[in-house]
């Protein structure tokens, strides 16, 4: 895989990860019938990691080359995703450890 596809899969990774999270209802308190904790702690832990890398590459990729505005908004979405996936990991291990 070369280091230009991997941002944009990582971003498509961390979009579909953060449906899995809307459709589950892990940030509705009180709702029982979702994923059970350790998945949705490890899906966190994997869209946080795949997104941070893939920001992260994209990122450099950005400065190579400065005028590929496509990279930025990689950049940027991919950091948004990761930064959504460690506070809803947060929100989860609080929530339902206490």
């Amino acid at each position: 895989m070369s280091n230009q596809k991997f941002p944009l899969l990582a971003a498509g990774l961390g979009f579909l990860l953060a449906l899995v999270f809307i459709q589950s209802g892990s940030r509705q308190s009180g709702l029982t019938d979702g994923l059970p904790l350790l998945t949705l702690l490890f899906l966190c832990e994997i869209g946080l990691i795949v997104t941070l890398i893939g920001g992260v590459m994209s990122g450099i990729l950005w400065f190579k080359n400065r005028h590929n505005f496509a990279m930025l908004m990689n950049t940027i979405i991919c950091l948004i995703l990761s930064i959504y996936f460690i506070m809803t990991g947060i929100y989860i291990w609080s929530n339902q450890v206490t």
